[in-house]
């Protein structure tokens, strides 16, 4: 697993505060076309998830963030994102279109996560953290991407996904990020894309400071991207 240095060199690679997308000829991914029904709106997709929930005061920066997007370059996403869904995902664990298939994999996880924490229970703790820039995220979802304020506050926070990592094994590295709204499944005009970028652009010359609190670490589930709900704290 990445140490705090491949960690930075790898996100600098894309994060940056040009927002890079193809205008001229955008096509959704796969993914939001199973998230996102014909008419615009959230599919039933279901799954858990390891999140972080936010401070008041950073979820309603978020939200008022998405929204001034979304009123400027409304057409090029499918339905908001209700304020207080906005987290920080910390570790991905099953999800998909089948319920059947999917709860019998979040009953495993429920029944590994139960038991990993009854021998090796977590702690309160606070992790330093900074925004980065908003970027696009494989063409599913605009992004705002987050970075731990210093190595030792990458430390504390990796050290937590590794927890989960052991538990449910993801393909892909972590990228620490807060999901503004997810694409429409329709192509969109190229003055669409051009103000969604002049509006990502102007947001990413500048950013701020906040602090996730473990006591705020949840693991949900989902019956859709706007419809989580919490199972139980994990941590006491």
């Amino acid at each position: 697993m990445e140490n705090y240095f491949e960690f930075i060199e790898r996100v600098n690679s894309f994060e940056v505060p040009t927002l890079d997308i193809d205008v001229d000829h955008f096509e959704p991914s796969e993914s939001v076309r199973k998230k996102v029904g014909l008419a615009n709106r959230f599919s039933q997709f279901f799954g858990d998830t390891i999140v972080f929930d936010l401070p008041e005061d950073v979820k309603k920066r978020v939200a008022e963030m998405a929204k001034t997007i979304r009123v400027i370059a409304k057409d090029c996403f499918c339905e908001s994102l209700h304020d207080n869904t906005f987290h920080m995902t910390l570790h991905d664990l099953s999800n998909g279109e089948d319920e059947l298939a999917v709860s019998k994999r979040m009953e495993k996880n429920l029944s590994s996560i139960k038991d990993k924490l009854h021998r090796i229970p977590l702690v309160r703790q606070e992790i330093a953290m900074k925004t980065n820039y908003i970027i696009n995220m494989v063409n599913t979802s605009l992004v705002l991407t987050l970075l731990p304020k210093d190595e030792g506050e990458y430390e504390k926070l990796i050290a937590l996904y590794r927890y989960f990592d052991e538990i449910y094994e993801l393909p892909y590295p972590f990228t620490p990020h807060i999901t503004l709204g997810y694409y429409s499944r329709n192509r969109f005009a190229r003055k669409s894309g051009m103000m969604l970028k002049k509006a990502v652009e102007d947001y990413n010359e500048s950013g701020f400071e906040f602090v996730l609190d473990t006591s705020m670490l949840y693991y949900q589930r989902f019956t859709s991207m706007n419809d989580f709900f919490t199972i139980f704290h994990l941590v006491e």
